[in-house]
C-alpha cells in the first residue's frame, strides 16, 4: 500500500486543464433569440438587448445548468476575461415593423430585456 503526499495530490489538481471559453462566446449565448413555445395560444421569439450602456458594466457568470435528471449541475471551464470588451451589437432597436406589442408594453420598455440603467 503506497501513502499519497498531499502536496502531490494538490499538484495533481493544480495541473487540470479546463477548457477555455471566451466572453463572447459567454454574451453570444446570452443574447441569443429564444423561440418560446404555447405563448398565449400561439408561438414567440424572445431576443435580450440593452436599451443604454452604464458607465461600468459588471458581469456574473452563471456557471449552472440543469441536467436532464433534474439536478443542478456546474459547468468546469475558465472564461477569458478581456479588459475591454465591446458590446455595441447588443444595443436594442426598438420593436420591429412586424412585431405587435403585448397590451399595457410600450415600446420603449419592450425593446431590450433590460432595465433602465
Amino acid at each position: 500500500l503506497k501513502k499519497l503526499d498531499p502536496s502531490a495530490a494538490k499538484e495533481e489538481k493544480d495541473t487540470k486543464v479546463l477548457p477555455l471559453v471566451p466572453l463572447e462566446a459567454c454574451l453570444a449565448q446570452w443574447a441569443a433569440p429564444n423561440h418560446i413555445e404555447k405563448f398565449r395560444n400561439t408561438s414567440a421569439d424572445e431576443t435580450t438587448r440593452l436599451r443604454s450602456f452604464p458607465k461600468y458594466l459588471l458581469l456574473h457568470l452563471m456557471r449552472f445548468y440543469v441536467k436532464p435528471d433534474w439536478t443542478p449541475g456546474k459547468l468546469d471551464v475558465e472564461v477569458d476575461m478581456p479588459d475591454h470588451i465591446d458590446i455595441s451589437h447588443l444595443a436594442a432597436s426598438g420593436p420591429k415593423p412586424d412585431e405587435q406589442m403585448l397590451v399595457g408594453e410600450s415600446a420603449a420598455s419592450s425593446s431590450s430585456g433590460a432595465a433602465p440603467a
